[in-house]
């Protein structure tokens, strides 16, 4: 049994009984533009242009494949570094701003129990003054 492509949705069945040649031009019938065939028919060495073309197209576009993927791991790469730089600043800058901030409560400390001294030596001045009056 020979199947035929189908024409609406209907598939054709014949015997292999029937004549060949018979069976080529029915299976002609259903070829919908017969003047696209000619452009599909090819010689050797159209085939090995064709394919020649196609090699050092795929050799082309793998070639800038590679380009593109050395590209971006080499951006990734100073990107990264780029990252880590700048964590780097940030960690030190937040150090430094700790630092200084301890320092400063360090001195209002210092300032403050220096108030507080004078002002109880002040107070037991006057409390001594005050006594001493009496």
């Amino acid at each position: 049994m020979v199947v035929y492509p189908p024409t609406s949705s209907t598939a054709y069945v014949r015997e292999m009984s029937t004549p060949p040649t018979l069976l080529r031009s029915m299976a002609l019938l259903y070829v919908s533009s017969l003047s696209t065939l000619g452009r599909r028919i090819t010689n050797t060495e159209t085939y090995h242009k064709y394919s020649q073309n196609l090699i050092v197209r795929s050799q082309v576009e793998r070639e800038a494949s590679e380009k593109l993927r050395s590209d971006i791991d080499c951006f990734l790469r100073t990107s990264a570094k780029e990252m880590w730089n700048r964590f780097n600043q940030v960690n030190t800058a937040i150090l430094a701003r700790i630092q200084e901030v301890t320092n400063a409560r360090n001195r209002l400390q210092i300032q403050l129990e220096k108030v507080y001294n004078t002002l109880t030596s002040l107070s037991l001045l006057s409390l001594v003054g005050c006594v001493m009056q009496w």
